[in-house]
Parts: C-alpha cells; sequence; structure tokens
C-alpha cells in the first residue's frame, strides 16, 4: 500500500490507505473487550450472588476493587504506550499484552472458587469464612483481568485519531467499533439466552455455573479469533515527531485545557448511564416485575436492537448535525426510558400484569436508541479533542477512562450497599429498590451530560474551536495550493498560445492577420464539450474567464484544435 505523506510544522504521518479491510479489522480490535464487558457487567453481580452465593456487599466489594484497578491501569497503560517503540507498532504491542491478560483470567472469574476449598479449613458453603475466601479468589482475579482490558481498551482507542486525520472517517471508525460493540453483546445474551433456556426451569441457582461457565469459552475463543485479525489486518501509521521536545502537547498540558475537564464529565456521565443500566437490568427483570430467567438474555438483546439501528443512522446524522447537537437530541429518549422503568410497578402481590411484562420491550428499544448516540459521539469528541496532539493520545483516554471505572465502581458499592435485601436467600417484599435505581441514576447522569454538552456548544459554537481552526487550516491551505496550480496551468496555456503565433505567423511568411480565415466563437458548454475541458471544469480550472471571447480563444488554443 502506498502511504500519504502529510507534514506539519510539529511532526511529519506516513498515512496508509485506510482500505474496507483495514476498517474492518480496527472495528474487531476491541470485540473481545466488549465480550466481556458484557459478561462483567450484565451478568458479574448476579451470578456472584445467585449461583456463588456471596451477598450484596461482597459481590460490590469484587466489582469495586475490578473497577479502581482499571481505574489506575487505565493512565498508567496511557503514559506507557505513548512512550512505547516497537517494530509491531506501539498501539498493537499493548494490545496484545492486554489480550493474553484477559483471555487467561476471564475463563476462571466465571467458574467456581477453586481455592476455596483448600484454604477454607472444612468450613461449608455460606459460612462467613467461606464467602471471604471466595471474595478475596474473584478480586484477586479482577486484577490481572482488569489491566489487560484496560491496556486493550486505551490503546484502541488511541488508534483513531493516528490512523487519519478526516473527522468523518473518524466517525465512521468509531461508528464501526460500536458496531461490533453490538455484534458482541447480541452474541453474549443469545448464548445466555440459549444455555439459560435448556438449563431447565426455576430461578438462578448454583445449577446454573455450568452455563456461565460455557459462556466464558465461546467468549473467549471468539475474542481471540477477532483479535488476531485486528492484530494482522491494522498497520499503524508512521509518525515522527519534529516538534522540539520542549515544545511537544505533553501530558501534564492537558490539564490546562478546559475542554478537558468538560468532555471528562461527558464522558464519565455517558459511561454511568450505559452501565448503571446494563449492570442492574438483570434484577430489575428478575426481582421487579418478575420475568423468567431467560428474560436476561432476551430483553438486552432487544435493547441492541435499538442501538443496532441508531449506530446505522448515526453517519448520516452527522452530516447535518454538529457533535453537540446530536449528543444533546439522543438525550431525551434516555430519559423517556428511565420515566418508562419509573411507571413500570408491580402489583400489590408482588408480581405484574403479562400484558405490562412486555411493555419492557419497548423501553429498553428506546433506551437502546439513546445509549448508542450518546457513547459513540462522546468518544468522537474525545478523538476530536485530542485531534493531533496524538503524542499524548492515550493518556487522554486513559484519564478519562479513570474518571469513568471510578464513578461506576462507587456507584455500584453504593447501590449494592443501600439495598434493602443484602441476603439473596432471604425473602423481600421490598419491589422498589431496583425500579429508583434504573430511574435515577441514569437519569440524573444524563441531565447532567446534557448540562456539560450545553456549555461546549455556548462556549463553542457548537463544536471544539481548536480541532475547528486546525481544519480550517488545512482547507485554506488545499484551497491555496488549488488556486496556485490553476494559475500555472493558466500561465502555461497562455505561454503555448503565444509560441504558436509566432510559429503561425513564421509558417505565412509575413501574410497579413487580415487575410487569417476567424475562428468562430463558441459558447463556453460547446466549446468545452469539443476541446474535451469539461474536466478542467470539474477541477476548477475553466469557466472563471470574464469575457466568453477569451474564454473561447484561451481554451481551443490550449488543445491546439482549429476551429471550422
Amino acid at each position: 500500500m502506498d502511504a500519504t505523506l502529510t507534514e506539519t510544522a510539529e511532526k511529519k504521518v506516513e498515512l496508509l490507505p485506510l482500505t474496507n479491510f483495514r476498517i474492518f479489522a480496527y472495528g474487531v480490535g476491541h470485540a473481545a473487550n466488549d465480550l466481556f464487558a458484557s459478561c462483567w457487567f450484565s451478568y458479574l453481580l448476579v451470578y456472584l450472588i445467585k449461583v456463588r452465593g456471596l451477598d450484596t456487599t461482597y459481590a460490590g466489594i469484587v466489582m469495586l476493587v475490578g473497577q479502581i484497578a482499571d481505574g489506575i491501569s487505565t493512565p498508567l497503560v496511557g503514559l506507557f504506550s505513548d512512550k512505547t517503540k516497537t517494530k509491531l507498532g506501539k498501539r498493537r504491542t499493548w494490545v496484545l499484552i492486554g489480550s493474553c491478560l484477559t483471555f487467561t483470567s476471564f475463563i476462571f472469574i466465571f467458574n467456581e472458587c477453586f481455592l476455596c476449598d483448600a484454604f477454607s479449613g472444612g468450613c461449608e458453603e455460606g459460612t462467613q469464612r467461606h464467602l471471604q475466601l471466595a471474595t478475596t479468589y474473584y478480586s484477586l482475579l479482577t486484577l490481572p483481568f482488569q489491566f489487560g482490558w484496560a491496556s486493550v481498551q486505551i490503546n484502541h482507542l488511541a488508534l483513531v485519531p493516528e490512523l487519519t486525520t478526516d473527522q468523518h472517517k473518524r466517525l465512521l471508525l468509531n461508528s464501526i467499533r460500536f458496531g461490533f460493540t453490538i455484534f458482541s453483546n447480541v452474541a453474549v445474551f443469545l448464548l445466555t439466552f440459549a444455555l439459560l433456556k435448556t438449563d431447565g426451569d426455576g430461578g438462578l441457582s448454583p445449577a446454573s455455573g455450568q452455563s456461565f461457565q460455557i459462556l466464558s469459552y465461546c467468549c473467549v475463543g471468539i475474542g481471540a479469533l477477532f483479535t488476531i485479525i485486528f492484530l494482522v489486518g491494522t498497520r499503524e501509521n508512521k509518525i515522527t515527531h519534529t516538534k522540539p521536545a520542549g515544545k511537544m502537547f505533553t501530558w501534564t498540558k492537558w490539564f490546562k485545557e478546559s475542554m478537558f475537564y468538560k468532555v471528562g464529565v461527558i464522558y464519565m456521565c455517558t459511561r454511568l448511564v450505559i452501565n448503571v443500566s446494563q449492570v442492574y437490568l438483570p434484577f430489575y427483570l428478575l426481582d421487579e416485575i418478575s420475568m423468567e430467567k431467560s428474560s436476561i438474555g432476551i430483553v438486552p438483546l432487544v435493547m441492541y436492537g435499538g442501538s443496532i439501528l441508531a449506530t446505522l443512522s448515526l453517519r448520516f446524522i452527522s452530516k447535518k448535525l454538529c457533535r453537540t447537537s446530536t449528543y444533546m437530541i439522543a438525550c431525551p429518549f434516555v430519559l423517556a426510558a428511565c420515566v418508562g422503568f419509573y411507571f413500570l410497578q408491580v402489583a400489590p402481590q408482588g408480581t405484574i400484569n403479562t400484558s405490562l411484562q412486555d411493555v419492557i420491550y419497548g423501553i429498553v428499544l428506546v433506551l437502546g436508541l439513546g445509549n448508542a448516540v450518546i457513547l459513540v459521539t462522546s468518544i468522537t469528541m474525545e478523538a476530536d479533542m485530542v485531534g493531533d496532539r496524538t503524542e499524548s493520545g492515550a493518556f487522554v483516554y486513559g484519564a478519562l477512562s479513570l474518571l469513568d471505572k471510578i464513578s461506576n465502581g462507587a456507584a455500584v458499592m453504593v447501590v449494592q450497599g443501600l439495598n434493602p435485601c443484602p441476603d439473596p436467600d432471604t425473602p423481600c417484599d421490598d419491589h422498589n429498590y431496583f425500579r429508583y435505581i434504573m430511574t435515577f441514576v441514569p437519569g440524573v447522569s444524563v441531565i447532567v451530560a446534557f448540562a456539560f454538552t450545553l456549555l461546549i456548544r455556548i462556549g463553542c459554537c457548537c463544536t471544539f474551536s481548536a480541532y475547528e481552526k486546525e481544519e480550517k487550516r488545512r482547507k485554506q491551505e488545499k484551497q491555496a495550493t488549488k488556486e496556485k496550480k490553476a494559475m500555472e496551468r493558466a500561465q502555461a496555456r497562455e505561454s503555448r498560445k503565444a509560441a504558436r503565433g509566432a510559429a503561425s505567423s513564421e509558417g505565412r511568411g509575413g501574410e497579413s492577420s487580415e487575410g487569417a480565415r476567424p475562428i468562430p466563437m463558441l459558447s463556453p458548454g460547446k466549446s468545452l464539450e469539443k476541446v474535451g475541458l469539461l474536466e478542467d471544469q470539474q477541477m476548477g480550472y475553466g469557466g472563471c474567464c470574464e469575457e466568453p471571447n477569451s474564454f473561447g480563444s484561451i481554451n481551443g488554443g490550449y488543445m491546439g484544435v482549429e476551429r471550422k
């Protein structure tokens, strides 16, 4: 593939062609992470509580430890990745390292505690000591898993501004990436639905553990295939920084950028909306509206059906609307879904009418539409903010991801701590708790994100001023180059015309110009068709002369065609 050389005062970039296969390879690069994240957020808590018998507090500790480990890892990975130099490429190297860690640790997370029996001292399952050992075991497993997950996530995101400088292609890459996120989630939900449907009747129990083990094996197998495609098909552009080291945009300079904090809050709130709704949707379905256990596979599947519709239309929407407008238009969809969760109440006896249960499909469909748009748009906002300052791009993604992980971990821990029914084996009459969680946590988060998006729109005229200035500069340079070439071509035509006129005079042997047969004047359109200059007009080189006669004579002389 031939590379296009792009050079600025700060760096020199050899841009490889962004072919369809290269776009596809990039899109599948995060699919393994998406498979694992779908299992993590959708099923980890319900798995630990209802299958492994941990109480709500211990299960919350496991997720909090994982989120903290992920949050700490992301900025560190970003810093080290920006400074890495290998033949494989700094981003692909870290994706490979992270993938090895996630594959080897994820299988054990959704499996029984192998060390609990060996160190429990003969204590039976359900005792305090056994629960503490299980909590420690699963918490330790989350450490390599989350470090690996962060390594893949940050470096995959950091590739977007490095692969292309075109904002529409960046949106395309993020849309393709999110498309495979949807595919990964749909695959997990279909597998879960099929496994639990054949698992027998009744609710989730320790007997369902085998279904989750098979689910983890399938995710690792599919994820490994996609990762290999990414590593083979995604070649990194060669970037050479020509700016002095003291003048490069280092990671410390981001803390002086107000946009860094605004986009950080928007991304954090977006992740809170998506992750909290994904974590507690199974509890809402099973405990709040008393649906069967297979619903935790089919209902999220419907939600991601809405996300597919949004992703397909997002590319066309982006051509009409800017980032902030797109984000703000999607926020009411999320709020509408939150209101729907609130008003879908249980009856006094703890169940609801079956026909009312069907309403949940419409609610999650609307939620999926809103979630897809706000997530893709917020990630694209990050790429726009980084722009050409890719020397510290991975740190930006890592720092914002730190906000995401810490806020989500804290939110889950608070929700678990306030749960009025901490023991899964004890009957509970409170059927409103998860309804409130699904309503107010995503609802408040999306309102905060809307407010900060509006702040960006008001302060930066609908988008990022620094990024827009850079784009304007590129367009001006492109237009100046185009005008220069047009002028050179016009001068060349004039020179050839003068040379031909002189040669014609010599050939006539001094014949007066009055004896020469005049060239009939043609209309501009006809002249272009006859002499083949329609392409010149499309390129901006022709059709700009003030006088019709001048237009005809210059173009006719340029092609050397005698008018008869």
